[in-house]
């Protein structure tokens, strides 16, 4: 009976214990962008203390292009997405005054490392607890079961080896569809 109560224990504690998932959280931000020429989100943009709305511009070209960011898991609370060179090569090409409802969408995210290493760290957390419950059971009740200690200690190894391969190795991707106007003053 008392072996019983004892795996009902350490299957509960397992459970608790895998609740635990660890959670990641990153921050992409857009870079300021210096291209010389006004960029704005908005239809309006500013030009020497002078507000340019629709009517007072034309539209030469829609455009849109994808930017790509990425970076290794370990060190990557912010990612910093860096639109500038490629505004700049639009503005160049179309002769425009100002680039005008500029628009970011994330159309592509690789996340799937965060994802591994969240299920690594459980099986890291949920083999100590059945390494720490397989040392007590060998203690307390039974010398000869080593049963619980490897699969405790081998669960608690296969997932902190996996978490920090995925540290060292894996790769977070995001791509943004980048889209807007260029416009010409009419004067």
């Amino acid at each position: 009976m008392r072996s019983y109560l004892h795996t009902l224990l350490a299957l509960l504690l397992s459970l608790v214990m895998l609740a635990s998932c660890a959670t990641f959280e990153q921050t992409v931000s857009v870079l300021p962008i210096d291209v010389g020429f006004p960029v704005s989100a908005s239809s309006a943009f500013l030009v020497q203390d002078r507000i340019y709305q629709t009517g007072a511009y034309r539209v030469i070209e829609e455009f849109s292009f994808r930017s790509t960011v990425e970076s290794p898991v370990r060190g990557m609370d912010t990612l910093d997405l860096d639109l500038s060179g490629e505004l700049r090569r639009i503005l160049d090409e179309t002769g425009a005054d100002a680039l005008v409802e500029l628009r970011f969408q994330l159309v592509e995210a690789n996340t799937a490392p965060l994802s591994w290493m969240s299920i690594a760290s459980s099986f890291a957390v949920l083999g100590a607890g059945w390494l720490g419950y397989g040392i007590y059971y060998q203690l307390a009740e039974d010398p000869d079961i080593l049963a619980y200690t490897i699969s405790g200690g081998s669960t608690a190894a296969l997932g902190l080896g996996a978490y920090v391969l995925l540290q060292a190795t894996g790769r977070v991707v995001y791509v943004y569809e980048v889209s807007g106007k260029a416009v010409r003053i009419e004067e």
